[in-house]
């Protein structure tokens, strides 16, 4: 389960009806998330056409109980003398957002309109304007859940806030590869995840090899390659240097028009790889 922030940026809202023809409305709107619930300020003597510049965050913990998490924006109107009235709703589906923000470490729904529906009589009542952002965050052992809430968390000293996110340990990582060529690779999306988490699996030596194996006690029955049957099957030896991916590496080079190059390990081939963006767009299209 991933937990993380969901911040909501209220703007404002246009063309709102009226709820009493003789006095003006003064809207304020309750931002619901599951369980939790915001309400903005009361946007006083503003009409159909009020402004609040607010933003209010929501804790999300993804995936959860509801296979279809939904944001709920009610719009209500303040009266002084009698209960407030009704406006109407939005509704924004989380689930895309959620997915995308654990995939890439954010995720941002850009601010935008949404109709306002009066759920009542199923009309149109205007529109409002919001952004919806999503940050996962890892939740240290202080974190209890009897307080609803971060009681304390471990300051991070890469981002302004102290608060851990992806995006900042990435930059650390990124800091600490700038002299890797191949690091430029790592979030190239025209490489699927699960090849580039294969590729840095094999740099460092976390791919299940019989060298590796051994290293962790699990026996094997031998350690030499299972392929060509001479050397110890290392990831090096297994993906770069045994014969039969020789044979494979010559001709996907052959068939992409580039002369033949010998590698003697991984991290040589990764470092070759991150060079293919300076080859025409041509590339590996016969």
């Amino acid at each position: 389960m991933t937990i993380g922030v969901m911040e909501v940026n209220l703007v404002d809202a246009h063309g709102l009806k009226k709820s009493d023809f003789l006095n003006n409305i003064d809207p304020y709107v309750l931002v619901q998330y599951r369980s939790q619930e915001h309400k903005s300020l009361i946007a006083k003597g503003s009409g159909s056409n009020p402004k609040w510049n607010q933003k209010f965050t929501f804790r999300v913990e993804y995936p959860g109980t509801d296979d279809h998490p939904k944001l709920f924006l009610k719009i209500m109107d303040h009266d002084t003398f009698s209960s407030d009235d009704y406006l109407g709703q939005t509704t924004i589906y989380l689930k895309e957002l959620f997915e995308s923000g654990v995939e890439s470490g954010t995720s941002e729904l850009r601010l935008q309109k949404y109709r306002v529906v009066d759920s009542s009589s199923h009309s149109f009542s205007g529109d409002i304007r919001v952004g919806v952002t999503f940050t996962p965050r890892v939740e240290t052992e202080f974190y209890s859940q009897e307080f609803g809430g971060w009681k304390e968390s471990q300051r991070f000293p890469l981002n302004p806030s102290g608060e851990y996110n992806v995006n900042s340990m990435r930059k650390l990582l990124e800091s600490k590869l700038n002299t890797f060529k191949g690091a430029t690779i790592w979030r190239s999306k025209i490489i699927p995840l699960n090849v580039r988490c294969f590729m840095w699996r094999s740099v460092l030596g976390r791919i299940p090899v019989a060298e590796t194996l051994a290293v962790r006690g699990i026996n094997t029955s031998s350690t030499l390659c299972s392929l060509c049957n001479t050397e110890t099957e290392t990831a090096d030896h297994l993906l770069i240097t045994c014969g039969y991916s020789r044979v494979v590496q010559h001709w996907i080079f052959k068939w992409c028009g580039l002369e033949d190059i010998m590698f003697s390990n991984i991290q040589e081939f990764i470092d070759f790889a991150a060079t293919w963006g300076n080859y025409p767009r041509t590339f590996c299209y016969p």
